[in-house]
């Protein structure tokens, strides 16, 4: 990985949109090769996990604010698996249009192609044979791959993780780059790790709320869990590992067997005109760790900006702090209820939202999450917020100081107190809903000075990172009667000097919008 440590910033500029790249006049989508967005391994054993579910009656709020830090409960069951599923990646409406239909999942996804697929190590949960299944959302059922006990080897690949060594249960997520690469190309990387941050926070909602302690594990050897799962790293590559402590003593397996002795799992991938992928599977193949000599675990918070760059304070204006109701006053919005009655908002009115709205989803939104790479409840990313409509602040860009709860404004040279939405509007790729949301944020991150201290890996977990926070924007903003919607087309460069980043090497990684949602 050393050998090619820029080359997550070649793809990262390489995937840019800009004003002229958008309007190239590329072919239209052909849709008779459109991928399916469901593998199915036909004649594997089947549990059907349908009519067995039960959700957890933790209000919204509390179960994102939790991060994870849900306790060891343990006690796995059958209608538990089968809730924290379904609320990760479950089906949850159905759209019928002339010539196709199509269902929508509890986790959104970038063109509704759902590129992530699900798997589980199970073990010790009553009526479920131990072993390696894959979720199929389609028909609510689990798919047995392999028999048997692999905690060690999965733990093995972590760097010896001793939660998955006593858990009932181990989620481990895997992209499939042509099933969003197909519409959005090789931009489609930075899709479906954000895909699959999305989907981890549901994970992490869900699985607090049972009080099961789901943590994420992004640093593990590539090869290894790849190989467990059947798939071949380059159309199909894991990218997250999702263990579930339960406090369980571990019992070491009668039947120790090593990784490269189980048999190969035919893999049932097959779509009609798919192309080769070189800068996705150049940057995954550079960020992966191949052996356990390569493995490396990194932890800690990157430093986002040089210490003696004194600029960024002088820019510093008006500072408002969080504002929170009383805890009688509180939402209490179900997790179950508000994960499977979420939707994208397509538009906003232009009116304004509370302040007290704001600072909610700004409270319980970046509370953080458990990981391997971060320390203790730390993020990676920074945050910037266009003002467009909340009531008490004048429009504008602010930043989010996360650590001492307060936004504070931004002085934009020749945009004193004047309104951004035609600003953020064309930002967006001229899409309209930015303009019309009453806040819009964006998630930033130095990928050079975090890519110089971490490697190639990190680009992979600030994305991760992005959707797991786009996730909680989108669970609190429902729990509290606000639309939100995720964005990850917008102009790079544009957006970097609009928000005052370029020169520090900044990059826009994620935007989310949120505000009053208008009818559709």
């Amino acid at each position: 990985m050393e050998k090619n440590k820029a080359l997550a910033i070649a793809y990262h500029e390489a995937t840019k949109h800009f004003f002229l790249s958008v309007r190239s006049g590329d072919r239209p989508l052909d849709w008779r090769i459109k991928p399916s967005e469901y593998k199915i391994y036909k004649g594997c054993p089947k549990t059907d996990l349908g009519k067995e579910m039960v959700f957890p009656d933790l209000a919204a709020l509390e179960a994102v604010k939790k991060g994870g830090y849900g306790g060891t409960k343990g006690g796995m069951s059958i209608p538990i698996l089968a809730g924290i599923l379904h609320l990760s990646y479950g089906h949850t409406a159905k759209k019928v249009y002339p010539g196709t239909t199509y269902y929508l999942r509890s986790s959104p996804s970038a063109g509704a192609l759902f590129p992530v697929e699900v798997y589980l190590n199970i073990n010790g949960i009553d009526g479920i044979a131990d072993g390696l299944y894959h979720y199929t959302p389609c028909d609510s059922s689990i798919y047995l791959l392999r028999g048997g006990d692999f905690r060690e080897i999965i733990s093995g690949a972590a760097g010896g993780d001793r939660a998955i060594l006593g858990a009932d249960l181990t989620i481990i997520l895997s992209t499939i780059f042509w099933r969003s690469a197909w519409k959005y190309k090789e931009r489609a990387y930075r899709y479906c790790l954000l895909d699959t941050g999305h989907l981890a926070g549901n994970i992490l909602a869900a699985g607090s709320s049972f009080d099961m302690g789901p943590s994420v594990i992004e640093s593990f050897v590539d090869s290894d869990i790849n190989h467990l799962l059947g798939i071949d790293g380059g159309r199909e590559a894991a990218q997250v590992i999702i263990g579930f402590e339960t406090g369980k003593s571990y019992i070491p397996s009668l039947d120790k067997v090593g990784i490269y002795d189980l048999p190969k799992i035919k893999d049932p991938l097959e779509y009609q005109g798919e192309t080769a992928l070189s800068l996705i599977n150049k940057l995954h193949s550079a960020s992966s760790y191949k052996d356990r000599g390569e493995f490396i675990k990194f932890t800690g918070k990157p430093t986002l900006y040089n210490d003696d760059d004194e600029e960024e304070e002088e820019q510093i204006g008006d500072i408002s702090r969080l504002a929170l109701p009383g805890r009688n006053s509180m939402p209490d919005a179900k997790i179950g209820d508000i994960i499977l009655s979420r939707r994208s908002s397509r538009d906003f009115h232009k009116t304004n939202i509370p302040f007290a709205a704001l600072s909610l989803i700004l409270h319980y939104s970046f509370q953080g999450y458990r990981s391997d790479i971060t320390e203790g409840r730390s993020i990676l990313l920074d945050t910037y917020i266009v003002i467009n409509g909340v009531d008490g602040m004048r429009p504008g860009l602010y930043c989010f100081n996360r650590d001492e709860g307060y936004i504070a404004k931004i002085r934009i040279r020749g945009a004193k107190d004047r309104d951004l939405r035609d600003d953020v509007t064309y930002l967006c790729l001229e899409q309209r809903l930015c303009g019309n949301a009453s806040a819009v944020f964006f998630f930033t991150a130095d990928l050079k000075n975090m890519i110089s201290r971490y490697g190639e890996r990190i680009y992979r977990s600030i994305h991760l990172e992005a959707g797991i926070l786009g996730e909680n924007i989108y669970l609190t903003a429902k729990a509290i009667g606000i639309g939100a919607t995720g964005i990850g087309a917008f102009y790079d460069d544009d957006a970097a000097d609009f928000l005052t980043i370029s020169r520090t090497g900044g990059k826009v990684i994620y935007v989310m919008a949120i505000g009053i949602q208008s009818e559709e």
